[in-house]
């Protein structure tokens, strides 16, 4: 082969695309979202048109914690989360995650009504969230898992979510 060319209609993917990280520790649903929102605010001053939080950002990762069984608490901190993402003049698309419930009949082998899960979706410039996605699978207490990969299309470019740490698949530590 001497040369190749690709002709026609430009790709529907950007040749770029910057991603940022944003990790913060907190002891509070509270505080975990107001570090969140910082971590939007610099991520549109970087110019980052994605930006990867840790897995129960949200809420923070504390199994013991009541806080993390209030699901009005939860829900209350998500809307003023997406709010403050709306707010914010070039915020990135933002990937977070937190428990939420799902219909038991929803999940495969579920004998529960409402079941908990490691939620992660993608909450957008404008405030409004992505579609849900439940993690791949990982050995948090009390929350269940997915064993797909959650495929989308965010920004113009293909993403799944992986797994950071996981009891079951223990390939992926």
């Amino acid at each position: 082969l001497t040369s190749w060319s690709v002709s026609g209609p430009p790709r529907p993917r950007p040749e770029y695309i910057n991603v940022g990280v944003w990790q913060q520790q907190r002891s509070t649903t509270r505080e975990s979202v107001d570090s969140l929102v910082e971590g939007v605010r610099r991520g549109a001053e970087a110019g980052v048109d994605i930006l990867a939080t840790a897995e129960t950002s949200l809420t923070g990762l504390r199994d013991t914690d009541p806080e993390l069984n209030d699901k009005d608490l939860i829900q209350s901190e998500l809307a003023r989360f997406c709010k403050a993402v709306a707010d914010t003049p070039g915020a990135p698309h933002t990937l977070i995650g937190y428990p939420d419930w799902i219909p038991g009949d929803e999940v495969e082998g579920a004998t529960l009504d409402w079941v908990k899960v490691n939620r992660h979706l993608f909450v957008r410039p404008n405030g409004t969230l992505g579609p849900p996605m439940a993690k791949v699978h990982s050995c948090e207490r009390g929350l269940w898992h997915g064993r797909h990969y959650n495929f989308q299309r965010v920004c113009g470019v293909e993403v799944a979510i992986g797994v950071c740490h996981d009891g079951h698949y223990q390939d992926v530590w």
